[in-house]
C-alpha cells in the first residue's frame, strides 16, 4: 500500500528564557511531498521540500501540483516522483488574496488558474452553470500547457467573475467559460449569461458576448464532420465554424456578434486542428429542439479541491502503478 504525505515540516527551537527554565518553542519550517510504501516501510521517492504557504492540488489521481507563494508551480508525477513541469507564474496583483489554483486537461491541453481576490477587488454575485460540473472563479489566471510542459500561449487569459466548465467536451479547439453574472439596473438587477470562448492553441479570444437573460438549458455540442460547436441556450444558439482560412485584419471598434452577424478573427492555423473556429452566427431558437451533434470522445476532468497543509502527515490514497 502507498499513500502521498503531505504536511508540514516542524523543529523545536529554543525560545526566550524563562524564570522557571528553557521554553521550547514548535515552528513549522516547510512543507513535505514525500510517497512513502507501508509494506516496505520506506520511501519510494521524496523528501521534497516547499516553502510554507506552499498550496497542493492532485490532478486525475496520477499528478500533484504545488503552487509556492511566489508564484513557482511545480508538477510532479506521483508515480516515480518526476517532476513534469517547472514554471513561474505571475501571481503580484493577488498574491496576499490567492485562494488556491485548479487543474484542468483538455485534450492535449492542460489549465492551471490560480484564483485570488485581488486587494479592493468588487465581487459581484453569480449563478452556476445548469447541467455542468463547474467552479467559480472571482479573478484569476489561465496559463495553457502542452504535452511538454511548454507554454502554448504568449500571455495567460485574466479572468473576471467566470466559471470553469470542467465537464464541456475535452476534443474541441476552443476552451470555453460561462457564467450567469448580476447585472445591476436601477434599484434592483438581474442575472445575464456571459460566455466566452477562446482557441486552445493561441489563448485568442474567439467569443465574448453576453445574454440579457438567465438559461435553464446549456449543451455544448460538436460535429467533427461540419466542422462545428453549438453552444445552445434557452433562448439562443451559437455555432463556430472551424476553418483553414486566415484571420482577416481586424477592425477598430468592432461589434460584437449578433444575431444573424458574423464575427471573425485572425490567425493563420498550420493545420485543420490547430486551426480557428472562425465566423459565429447567434440563431433565436423558439422552443426548437438542440441539433443532433457528436460529442468528443474523451473524458473531462473534474474539478480537483486544493489540499490544506496540515500540521501532521495526510495519507492520500493513490492508485498502485506497480
Amino acid at each position: 500500500t502507498r499513500i502521498l504525505l503531505w504536511y508540514s515540516h516542524i523543529e523545536k527551537q529554543k525560545g526566550p528564557a524563562q524564570p522557571a527554565g528553557e521554553q521550547v518553542v514548535l515552528v513549522a519550517t516547510d512543507q513535505v511531498l514525500r510517497l512513502y510504501d507501508l509494506w516496505q516501510q520506506k520511501d519510494l521517492w521524496g523528501p521534497m521540500r516547499f516553502p510554507q504557504g506552499t498550496r497542493a492540488t492532485l490532478f486525475e489521481k496520477e499528478t500533484v501540483g504545488l503552487l509556492e507563494p511566489d508564484g513557482q508551480l511545480t508538477l510532479v508525477r506521483i508515480a516515480d516522483g518526476q517532476v513534469l513541469l517547472k514554471d513561474k507564474l505571475d501571481l503580484q496583483e493577488f498574491a496576499q488574496g490567492l485562494q488556491g489554483f485548479y487543474l484542468m486537461r483538455l485534450g492535449e491541453v492542460y489549465l492551471v488558474v490560480p484564483w485570488g481576490i485581488p486587494q479592493g477587488f468588487q465581487q459581484m454575485p453569480q449563478q452556476q452553470i445548469p447541467g455542468m460540473q463547474c467552479v467559480q472563479v472571482p479573478f484569476g489566471k489561465v496559463y495553457a500547457y502542452n504535452w511538454e510542459g511548454k507554454r502554448l500561449w504568449p500571455k495567460p487569459l485574466e479572468l473576471r467573475h467566470q466559471n470553469l466548465l470542467f465537464s464541456q467536451p475535452a476534443g474541441l479547439p476552443v476552451v470555453i467559460f460561462a457564467t450567469q453574472l448580476f447585472e445591476r439596473r436601477g434599484q434592483g438587477g438581474t442575472f445575464q449569461v456571459h460566455l466566452l470562448a477562446i482557441d486552445k492553441q493561441t489563448g485568442r479570444k474567439v467569443l465574448e458576448e453576453k445574454f440579457p437573460y438567465t438559461t435553464n438549458i446549456f449543451q455544448i455540442t460538436g460535429d467533427p464532420e461540419k466542422h462545428t460547436v453549438n453552444i445552445l441556450l434557452q433562448r439562443d444558439k451559437i455555432t463556430l465554424t472551424f476553418t483553414d482560412e486566415p484571420w482577416p485584419a481586424e477592425q477598430p471598434g468592432a461589434q460584437e456578434a449578433t444575431s444573424g452577424k458574423e464575427k471573425t478573427a485572425a490567425k493563420q492555423p498550420p493545420t485543420l486542428r490547430e486551426g480557428l473556429w472562425r465566423s459565429i452566427r447567434k440563431t433565436f431558437l423558439p422552443g426548437k429542439p438542440p441539433d443532433s451533434l457528436e460529442d468528443s470522445d474523451d473524458e473531462p476532468a473534474g474539478p480537483i479541491p486544493v489540499i490544506p497543509p496540515p500540521m501532521l502527515p495526510l495519507p492520500v490514497p493513490v492508485p498502485d502503478t506497480r
